[in-house]
């Protein structure tokens, strides 16, 4: 194992969440609104949601909207498990490494799920949505990660499937492994990079 610190993004990567996003993106632009912030109707809503939570009062705002529709999802169990990573997750439990999310869900709802699924133990660290101010492409995160369990950027990778997730470890100076969602080919091409397997 050459890593001591393995983080992973959450929603679909370990698991699909089925949110209504653009329920979700409806309402944060309907805060902006009221607010008189303009906000890009067109763009991406985790561009729209990077944008406004500049502001810490439209950002408590954004967060509540995100927990309260995941928590939805939670309690309605309309999520799927992604058995090949979680599986992962448990091998890496064998190993002398210490494990964490940085996800763009609320901490709740992810904890809730995780809890769910019998994950809550697995994790040292959470870090959802709501305990930095900027999210991913950002890599404040990824870095509040390090800081709280003590590992060196070079000790750790950020496993995710996203290009904001792959930018966030960029700028966090650590290595990212690339997933597409319930792939069980990138399951074991993490576990043959992570040391889990053979070559």
């Amino acid at each position: 194992m050459q890593y001591s610190l393995v983080i992973f993004d959450f929603d679909d990567t370990l698991v699909h969440l089925d949110v209504d996003w653009k329920a979700v993106k409806l309402e944060v632009l309907a805060i902006a609104a009221k607010s008189g912030v303009q906000a890009d109707a067109g763009a991406h809503l985790i561009a729209i949601t990077d944008s406004l939570s500049e502001n810490p009062k439209l950002r408590t705002q954004i967060d509540a909207v995100f927990r309260r529709h995941e928590l939805e999802c939670a309690r309605s169990r309309a999520y799927v498990p992604f058995p090949a990573m979680l599986s992962v997750v448990k091998a890496l439990r064998a190993h002398p490494c210490r494990l964490a999310i940085a996800s763009g869900n609320h901490s709740d709802s992810i904890n809730s799920i995780l809890a769910e699924i019998g994950f809550a133990k697995e994790f040292d660290f959470v870090c959802g949505r709501e305990k930095v101010s900027r999210n991913k492409p950002h890599p404040d995160q990824l870095l509040l990660i390090l800081k709280e369990l003590g590992v060196g950027r070079d000790s750790a990778v950020f496993i995710g499937n996203s290009v904001f997730d792959r930018m966030a470890a960029a700028a966090a100076g650590m290595g990212h492994i690339s997933v597409r969602p319930d792939s069980q080919a990138d399951a074991a091409k993490v576990s043959r990079i992570l040391g889990l397997c053979g070559p």
